[in-house]
């Protein structure tokens, strides 16, 4: 299962937000009713009709922040009950893989693959789940990961 590499300039993602660590998050749970309620007026906004799981970093305590959602422009305005975030322009490691299989393509990412690749993640990036625009049975979401160098 090696990866793909891409660049993606930087995209802003509207849409809501957990605060929680992946294994205490029921993620089919959260996106039909944190999500779905929203998903009217995301469609409206959304740049691709594609989806996003973005991780973001946590704030000293150890716990990261999930953000639901799908590309909107840098300048939409914010509905109640919504929040928007920018990702920075990234060089990307992709791992396609299949809905069953989005926890042990992680875990093969950052346990098996980084390790052993001349790559790191960068402090302060972001990785997300891609969704394309499919019907829900034929979903094959992507992990992208952002990449550097290791530093010696």
């Amino acid at each position: 299962m090696e990866p793909r590499f891409v660049d993606r300039e930087a995209f802003t993602v509207m849409g809501v937000m957990i605060h929680s660590a992946p294994d205490k998050v029921d993620f089919g749970a959260f996106w039909e009713k944190e999500f779905m309620p929203h998903h009217k007026v995301l469609r409206a906004l959304s740049l691709d009709g594609c989806y996003y799981g973005v991780w973001f970093a946590d704030e000293g305590d150890d716990i990261p922040f999930y953000l639901a959602g799908m590309a909107v422009p840098d300048d939409a305005a914010v509905p109640k009950g919504l929040l928007i975030r920018r990702l920075l322009a990234e060089h990307y490691a992709v791992f396609d893989c299949t809905m069953e299989a989005i926890g042990a393509t992680y875990a093969y990412a950052y346990n098996t693959w980084m390790p052993a690749s001349p790559y790191e993640m960068p402090q302060g990036t972001s990785d997300f789940e891609f969704y394309p625009p499919e019907g829900v049975a034929d979903v094959s979401p992507a992990i992208y990961i952002p990449i550097r160098h290791k530093s010696v």
